[in-house]
């Protein structure tokens, strides 16, 4: 099951983190502040358990293939929560970037095949591409 195979990835990590964190210099637990416990049970509870929960239900549901695909979209999300959160910019390279992303994943889960068909009719394209389209 998820929860089983979630089981073998984190003890198998603490296990592989525990020896680093004893030979590394680290701050006393004492001296965390309230934000930073937080934020440590923020990134052990939803960017850890909860993704890797919905990551592996995901293979299982849609397969490894399908899920590899939408993997993709972390960066897509990461750009539009720094501008939303963080005010970052939204300059042209990084709008750029975010149309390439989406447009790479809907080209791979063959949801837009109107960009395959406008390279394809631009010479963008291989002989060996141009059948699959």
């Amino acid at each position: 099951s998820v929860l089983s195979q979630l089981n073998y990835i984190f003890i198998i990590g603490l296990i592989g983190l525990v020896p680093v964190y004893i030979l590394t210099p680290h701050h006393p637990f004492g001296e965390f502040s309230s934000m930073t416990w937080a934020s440590l049970l923020y990134l052990a509870i939803v960017c850890s358990v909860i993704a890797y929960f919905f990551f592996n239900d995901a293979i299982i549901k849609l397969g490894p293939s399908k899920t590899a695909i939408y993997q993709y979209l972390e960066p897509f999300f990461a750009i539009v929560l720094a501008i939303v959160l963080l005010d970052e910019p939204l300059t042209a390279v990084i709008a750029l970037g975010a149309v390439f992303i989406v447009a790479g994943i809907a080209m791979a889960d063959n949801n837009l095949r109107g960009i395959g068909l406008i390279l394809k009719g631009t010479g963008a394209v291989d002989e060996t591409v141009k059948g699959k389209l």
